[in-house]
Parts: C-alpha cells; sequence; structure tokens
C-alpha cells in the first residue's frame, strides 16, 4: 500500500497495561521513523479497555505528556494548510454570492 507514493509501513508494538497484561497495537505509517526513533515508545491507553491504545508519536503534531495530560500542539504545514483550504472556501463563497448578486 503508498500514501502519497509513499510506501505505507504496519507496525506492531507490545505493551503492558498496568495490571501486567501484554497487549498489542499497530500503526500504519508512512513516516516509521517516527515510531522508531527511541528504544521505548509512548502510547496512551483506555484503562478500562487496555486494548485501544495510541502510539503518542503517531499522532499529528508536537505531542507532549505531562501529569497524565496529553498536550498536542499542530505541526506548522497544518496550520498553514488549514488556512490556506479556509481562504479558497472563503474566496469561493464570495465569488459565488457576487455571481449570484448580478
Amino acid at each position: 500500500m503508498s500514501e502519497n507514493k509513499k510506501p505505507v509501513y504496519k507496525l506492531t508494538f507490545q505493551y503492558k497495561d498496568m495490571d501486567g497484561n501484554i497487549h498489542q497495537t499497530s500503526v500504519h505509517t508512512s513516516l516509521p521513523e517516527m515510531l522508531e526513533d527511541d528504544h521505548e515508545e509512548a502510547l496512551v491507553y483506555d484503562s478500562n479497555r487496555p486494548g485501544n491504545s495510541l502510539m503518542i508519536d503517531s499522532i499529528a503534531g508536537e505531542t507532549t505528556i505531562d501529569d497524565h495530560i496529553v498536550h498536542t500542539k499542530p505541526r506548522l504545514h497544518v496550520i498553514i494548510y488549514t488556512w490556506i483550504v479556509s481562504l479558497l472556501i472563503l474566496i469561493t463563497i464570495v465569488v459565488g454570492l457576487v455571481t449570484l448578486s448580478l
């Protein structure tokens, strides 16, 4: 499988929950280096359903954890893309309204 002509990899990780039970989680990514850069990778999981987990490095943006709270700051290119798309939508609406009023 590929995304934007880049191969997509499936990475599988194993982790222990607070009770010592072992679980696995898989991530599909075109940026495996984001999930292979540390000896151990951080993840969060639902303590009521430990099989539901999310790898921190797979979240879009700059992510940190402190006091058991996950903070995510979008990457600059995501912010720029969002502004460009919003501007194009606004221009389309304005052009449409001007055309209708003529």
